[in-house]
């Protein structure tokens, strides 16, 4: 899996910033995520489903913290733990 994340990190510096996000603020919301990752949305969004597809990151599903939201689930984020050791060595 970690020559899968440094095929995406030289491929793209965009993924670290995720990654290095996510780590640093795990459960995080999407939206939060590509802001502080300071990308578009779009890529934001593109480049989140590719580090999902490769297990790296894993997306959760939560309840709105609103009760007028509550019924619609937010989409959370966190490193998949299988890699965070190796991760700690990296960051």
């Amino acid at each position: 899996m970690m020559e899968t994340l440094m095929r995406l990190f030289q491929k793209d510096s965009r993924y670290k910033e995720l990654v290095k996000v996510v780590f640093d603020n795990p459960y995080s919301e999407k939206k939060d995520v590509i802001k502080k990752a300071n990308i578009d949305t779009e890529s934001g969004e593109k480049l989140l489903a590719d580090l999902e597809k490769e297990l790296i990151m894993l997306e959760l599903t939560s309840q709105a913290s609103s009760n007028i939201e509550s019924r619609v689930p937010k989409k959370i984020y966190l490193v998949n733990p299988d890699i965070v050791e190796e991760l700690e060595t990296m960051f």
